[in-house]
């Protein structure tokens, strides 16, 4: 699997540097630059911006999306948010994941990853709207998984290759495709993170 490139972007260098450094222990992630968002824009204004796989932004306490826009970005950007913001805002000013300021480099490895695959994340906290920038539709898989359908899947969404999920599950990499390929059929998925994000939305795995 291809490393995913991403950019932090937070007002507080504390945070920022923070960030970086917890996000690195992810692998299939790499951070190619730390900015803040004054500079971000700056950059892009300057056709100075590098391009990315994603930029993931941390931004701040206050919750607000007033002075944010992400449309002019040609990259996805993840959100990293309080419990009290205001997630329509957020969709609104063009985020393409949304999670909370604690996340896990797990998952914003995944949200990232969704985005790349223009799947949006959010995390089950934070209220899924607007609705008609997130579809709702009701999700029902073909077939229940099977318990070791759910652990391949929950490695999938950790972000393992078929050869690291064969190595720990302690089967071999055929078997490990043939659960694959069962899960995205029952989800009805047409990718592994389409699966992951189906499969997370049921609550059959965690992220």
């Amino acid at each position: 699997m291809l490393d995913l490139h991403i950019t932090v972007i937070s007002n507080d260098p504390l945070v920022r540097s923070g960030l970086a450094a917890m996000l690195t222990t992810q692998s299939n992630l790499l951070v190619v630059g730390q900015f803040s968002s004054d500079d971000i824009v700056q950059d892009l204004e300057e056709e100075a911006f590098e391009p990315v796989d994603a930029l993931v932004w941390d931004v701040g306490w206050d919750g607000t999306a007033d002075s944010l826009d992400w449309h002019a970005f040609p990259c996805k950007s993840i959100a990293l948010v309080p419990e009290e913001c205001e997630p329509a805002s957020f969709w609104q000013a063009g985020a393409h994941g949304l999670l909370l300021r604690d996340a896990t480099p797990v998952q914003i490895f995944t949200a990232v990853q969704a985005s790349l695959n223009n799947l949006n994340i959010y995390d089950p906290s934070l209220t899924p709207e607007p609705i008609n920038i997130i579809e709702q539709s009701p999700i029902e898989p073909r077939e229940e998984l099977t318990p070791r359908e759910q652990q391949v899947a929950q490695l999938l969404a950790q972000g393992l290759t078929n050869k690291a999920i064969a190595q720990q599950l302690t089967i071999s990499n055929h078997t490990v495709k043939f659960h694959v390929n069962a899960i995205m059929t029952k989800l009805d998925a047409q990718s592994r993170t389409e699966a992951v994000v189906k499969a997370t939305r049921l609550g059959l795995i965690s992220i």
